[in-house]
């Protein structure tokens, strides 16, 4: 459940950092880092490998990553 809130902050920041602001403090790099730190918990969730209560997520079949 964390990595599922953790990956929609990281993607409503990334939506913010792009359309909320014409002066955006992020710089491409903080972009970029933002993005590798959600795909990499996008993927973890969507192979199945996030530990639940109660065993493993099941993998994902149609989970998109986040370019930027």
């Amino acid at each position: 459940m964390k990595i599922i809130l953790l990956c929609f902050a990281s993607a409503c920041l990334i939506e913010f950092a792009y359309s909320a602001c014409t002066y955006s403090k992020l710089s491409q790099a903080d972009r970029n880092s933002i993005t590798n730190v959600h795909n990499n918990y996008r993927s973890t969730l969507a192979k199945g490998r996030s530990a639940m209560p109660n065993g493993f997520a099941p993998p994902a079949k149609n989970m998109y990553t986040i370019v930027s």
